[in-house]
């Protein structure tokens, strides 16, 4: 069993997927100091269950584990992941496409300014085309 520190950070960093940053899993998770942060992920680099790519991101070592922890996270704390995640996204002047994924994934209910988000994102041609993983629902 994890410390209760180390499962959020874990957590964080399966829900957030590709924006999966020190800062953005920080701000889901308490906001703890910086060393705290870094406590957690090394713990988690040591036993390579933890990556950091070229471009500061974290990612889970495969895929398979990512989803088993995703899976695992109360659906109550996943959605609240996903709505910080969105939340500091349209912060920060992401595009509606790029936060549709956290936005669609934070609802609990009817949400007209999600609803307007969501519209925007399926009406504006993206640049790239959508990942695979990807859930339409």
């Amino acid at each position: 069993m994890l410390p209760a520190a180390q499962r959020r950070t874990v957590e964080a960093v399966a829900v957030l997927g590709d924006h999966a940053t020190p800062t953005m899993v920080s701000l889901t998770t308490g906001n703890p100091t910086a060393a705290e942060l870094d406590d957690r992920s090394g713990a988690f680099a040591r036993r390579d269950l933890l990556r950091t790519g070229s471009d500061g991101r974290w990612t889970l070592r495969h895929p398979l584990l990512r989803a088993s922890v995703y899976e695992r996270t109360p659906a109550s704390r996943r959605a609240e992941i996903h709505r910080v995640a969105a939340e500091e996204l349209a912060r920060t002047g992401a595009s509606p496409a790029e936060r549709a994924h956290h936005v669609a994934r934070s609802l609990t209910g009817w949400d007209p300014a999600a609803a307007a988000v969501l519209s925007e994102a399926a009406a504006r041609p993206t640049r790239h085309p959508p990942r695979p993983h990807i859930c339409w629902t």
